[in-house]
């Protein structure tokens, strides 16, 4: 079965959401590993979170949307 076309001919459109799992796997452990504070795994995994909703927001909004709207209000909004 042949892989969709997009725009971004140089990334697989299977390979996004493998990429996103271990880039999200990768931020909570780094963050783990140098946080110093205690819970480390609830405050690790709080900052990781925010780390990555504005990621995939960014993400989303790049292949979905065309127009160029300023980032951080569209993240308010979603």
């Amino acid at each position: 079965m042949a892989v969709p076309s997009c725009e971004y001919e140089d990334v697989a459109v299977t390979d996004l959401p493998r990429s996103a799992s271990l880039a999200t796997v990768g931020t909570y452990e780094i963050i783990y590993w140098f946080n110093p504070f205690e819970p480390r795994a609830t405050t690790s995994w709080a900052v990781s979170f925010l780390i990555g909703v504005t990621r995939q927001h960014g993400l989303h909004r790049m292949l979905t949307f065309t127009h160029q709207s300023p980032y951080w209000p569209s993240l308010g909004r979603a």
